[in-house]
C-alpha cells in the first residue's frame, strides 16, 4: 500500500512538472528573451572585426557585449518585431553610448593624444548610428543618429516614426563650432513636433518632446542684430551679448525657415520677428520693452520661468515677444520676457505704440563691467 501510495504521487509530481514545462513552453516570451534568442543565433555568425579598435581601447565587456546585440539586430532587423522591441533597441543603443562616453573620456584622460576621429573608430560607430559629435577638455559628446528607419517604418505607429524622426534630427543638430550657424536641423524639429501636437496632442511621446521642441525654437525667434561699425551680425539665444562666439547666425536661415514651413504657426511670428528685428550695438545704452520679469532667487529659477513665458507669448497668444533678457538691478538679478529692443529710445517708443499691450514697459540699461544694469 505504501509503495502503492509512493507510486501514485510520483506520477502525480511528474504530471505536474510536465504541466509546468508545458506552460512554461507555451507561455509567450518576453520582448528581451525572444530578441535575445534570435540575436544569438545571428551574432554567431557574424564577424565582429570592425568593432576591435573599440573594443581594444575600452576593453569592457559590458561595452563589447552591448556593441555586438546592437550589431546583430542591425543586420537582422527582422527580430524588431513591434514598437515595443523598436523601443528596446533604442535603449539598449543608449546604454552603450553611456558606456562609451565613459570609456572614451577615461582613455582621453590618461592619454589626450587618443585621435578618436579616426576613420577606423568613426566607421565602426557610424555602423551603429553613433557619431563623435566633440571631445573638449576631456569630455565626449555622443548622438545616437538615424538608423533601421525602414523597419520602424513596418512595424511602428506613425506617431512613433515622428518621435524617433525628431531624435534622429535632434542628434544631427548636435556639434558645430558655432551652434546656430546652421539651423535647418531645428527647422525639422519644430516641423515634426506641429504635427506631433496636431495628430496626437496626448500622447507620451508627443509629451516626451516638449523640451527638444521649445530648444529647437529659441535660435530661430530669439534673435537680434548686432550693430558694429565694419559689419552686423545676427545673434541667436544671446542674451544681450555682444560674443560673436557662440551666437553668431545666419539670418538667411530664418528666412528660410518662413519661405519652407509656411504651414507652421511660428512662421509668421518668425515673419514679423524679421521685419523688425531687435538691434543692438556698441554703445553703452539700450532700450528694451518687457512684458513679464521674474527675480532670481535662491530657490526659484527665473530663467526658467522667463524662457516658459516666452513660449506661451508665441505658442497660446501668437505674439512675437521672443526674447528672455537678462540684467541686474541694485544686488538683484532679473530675468524678463522682451518684445524688442533698440539701442534709439525713439524706436522703442514706436515699437510699444505698435505691441499695443497695457502691461508692456520700457526699461532702460547700461553696459557696466560686462553686464546690463537697469538704470530706471
Amino acid at each position: 500500500m505504501q509503495k502503492k501510495t509512493q507510486h501514485i504521487t510520483n506520477i502525480a509530481a511528474l504530471g505536474l512538472l510536465s504541466l509546468m514545462l508545458y506552460i512554461s513552453a507555451c507561455a509567450p516570451q518576453s520582448v528581451e528573451e525572444a530578441a535575445t534568442k534570435q540575436e544569438e543565433e545571428a551574432r554567431a555568425k557574424l564577424d565582429y572585426s570592425l568593432f576591435n579598435p573599440i573594443i581594444a581601447l575600452c576593453k569592457d565587456s559590458l561595452t563589447e557585449a552591448r556593441i555586438k546585440s546592437l550589431y546583430a539586430t542591425i543586420k537582422n532587423p527582422k527580430v524588431i518585431e513591434n514598437e515595443e522591441h523598436a523601443e528596446e533597441f533604442f535603449d539598449r543603443r543608449e546604454k552603450l553610448i553611456v558606456n562609451l562616453e565613459t570609456c572614451f573620456e577615461d582613455i582621453i584622460r590618461a592619454d589626450s593624444s587618443v585621435n578618436l576621429f579616426k576613420d577606423s573608430i568613426q566607421d565602426a560607430l557610424a555602423t551603429l548610428g553613433i557619431r563623435v559629435v566633440s571631445v573638449d577638455k576631456g569630455i565626449l559628446d555622443l548622438a545616437g543618429g538615424a538608423i533601421l528607419q525602414e523597419r520602424l517604418s513596418n512595424v511602428s505607429t506613425p506617431i512613433y516614426q515622428y518621435y524617433r524622426r525628431l531624435r534622429f534630427a535632434e542628434a544631427d543638430s548636435k556639434g558645430g563650432e558655432y551652434p546656430y550657424m546652421n539651423l535647418r536641423d531645428e527647422m525639422q524639429i519644430i516641423e515634426i513636433a506641429e504635427k506631433m501636437q496636431e495628430k496626437a496632442p496626448n500622447n507620451a511621446y508627443t509629451r516626451e518632446v516638449t523640451p527638444s521642441f521649445k530648444k529647437a525654437l529659441r535660435p530661430l525667434t530669439d534673435i537680434y542684430l548686432y550693430e558694429e561699425p565694419t559689419a552686423i551680425t545676427c545673434m541667436a539665444v544671446a542674451h544681450l551679448s555682444r560674443d560673436h562666439y557662440p551666437y553668431a547666425s545666419d539670418i538667411d536661415l530664418h528666412k528660410e525657415f518662413v519661405r519652407k514651413y509656411p504651414n507652421s504657426k511660428y512662421a509668421v511670428i518668425v515673419s514679423r520677428i524679421l521685419e523688425n528685428t531687435s538691434r543692438m550695438n556698441t554703445k553703452d545704452t539700450l532700450y528694451a520693452i518687457v512684458l513679464d520679469t521674474f527675480e532670481e532667487a535662491k530657490d526659484y529659477d527665473a530663467y526658467h520661468h522667463c524662457e516658459e513665458k516666452v513660449i506661451e507669448y508665441m505658442r497660446d497668444k501668437k505674439l512675437d515677444v521672443p526674447h528672455v533678457i537678462m540684467y541686474s538691478k541694485g544686488n538683484k538679478n532679473y530675468c524678463s520676457a522682451a518684445y524688442r529692443f533698440y539701442p534709439e529710445k525713439e524706436e522703442i517708443e514706436k515699437a510699444l505704440e505698435k505691441l499695443n499691450r497695457p502691461q508692456a514697459k520700457i526699461i532702460k540699461l547700461n553696459y557696466r563691467n560686462h553686464q546690463w544694469v537697469q538704470v530706471d
